[in-house]
């Protein structure tokens, strides 16, 4: 098993993924850097495979007019090792899945089945812009079942509808991001590494020397780009302000079904089979409200283009009509 590897992509990076899953992979890349080997049969790994090419080269289509895309596991930009050791989902795997199923004219509606702990940082945002930017060609609908975290609720929260399954457990909006120091363990091996490079940081943050000050506060600086980012993306999707994301959505913390739709992280409860038949029969949705979102922020445009900037009277009548949407929804 590639443990150096693993380590390189896993460590002193942003991750938007829940602390459990952090620590999980932790402990199984330094088992691996200490001298364990953590086999995967051969079996365990095709069994993988297959399940990730069968999820992610086609939207599982469970009627004439709605296609499932499965958001499963720990979410990497491109396929790599952590398929194999997680069941990771490739982000280019399920963007080509949701264009293809944009494409096809039968297809109405756009169900996204999650059950994932987040995942990288990479390629995140842009796969949820484009899941925004979609609203009004077909309906979309994203379930928690059973979890629905980090960057797996970045990008379900940019679909029409967020639905928590009764058992579920979503949110996690944060940035994690782990380093280790072994220069005491090198130390006590009688290894002295020397770095040579030419750039100031460039070694900056390795892990056989303590973390300084200076690099922390860089890495902290990065941490809170890439949450300030989440946060508004957050606000862009559920049509609601920055700040309210961040004194609403639990900073950080993960929240049942109930207290989910509560805190307005989801539209409703419900299992992803009542949510399935909802859909197959026509019926209500919330899509009410994200359709009447989508002309408002037409109307904003407009008005920006025209004026220069947000006219207060504009937004005040914006701000009636997302009551009148709440009360709708």
């Amino acid at each position: 098993m590639r443990y150096p590897q693993i380590a390189s992509a896993f460590y002193n990076t942003p991750w938007f993924l829940t602390r459990e899953k952090m620590a999980e992979i932790d402990m199984f890349v330094r088992q691996g850097l200490d001298g364990a080997r953590v086999e995967l049969s051969g079996e365990r790994l095709e069994s993988w495979r297959a399940a990730q090419s069968q999820a992610q080269s086609r939207a599982e289509r469970t009627s004439s007019s709605i296609a499932v895309i499965p958001i499963r596991g720990v979410l990497m930009q491109r396929p790599d090792v952590f398929d194999e050791l997680f069941g990771a989902s490739s982000i280019l795997r399920l963007t080509k899945t949701f264009r293809g199923a944009l494409a096809e004219p039968e297809v109405k509606t756009i169900l996204f089945d999650v059950d994932s702990p987040g995942g990288s940082v990479f390629g995140i945002e842009e796969f949820s812009a484009e899941i925004f930017a979609a609203r009004g060609r077909k309906r979309m609908v994203a379930v928690s079942n059973s979890q629905m975290a980090s960057a797996a609720y970045y990008l379900a929260s940019a679909a029409d509808e967020v639905v928590a399954s009764p058992s579920s457990d979503s949110g996690s909006i944060g940035i994690i991001s782990l380093h280790l120091d072994f220069s005491k363990a090198t130390e006590l091996e009688g290894v002295k590494p020397t770095w040579i490079t030419y750039g100031q940081f460039k070694a900056e943050g390795n892990q056989l020397e303590p973390l300084g000050e200076e690099a922390q506060a860089f890495w902290q600086q990065r941490v809170d780009e890439y949450g300030e980012m989440f946060v508004k993306a957050v606000a862009r999707n559920r049509g609601i302000t920055p700040k309210e994301v961040r004194e609403n959505y639990g900073q950080g913390r993960s929240f049942g079904a109930k207290e989910a739709k509560q805190r307005g992280m989801a539209d409703r409860v419900a299992s992803f089979d009542e949510t399935l038949e909802r859909l197959r029969t026509g019926g209500p949705s919330g899509s009410v409200r994200s359709v009447a979102m989508a002309l408002e922020r037409e109307r904003v445009n407009i008005a920006a283009v025209a004026a220069g900037v947000r006219l207060p009277h504009v937004e005040r009548e914006l701000q009636r009509e997302r009551l009148a949407i709440d009360r709708l929804s």
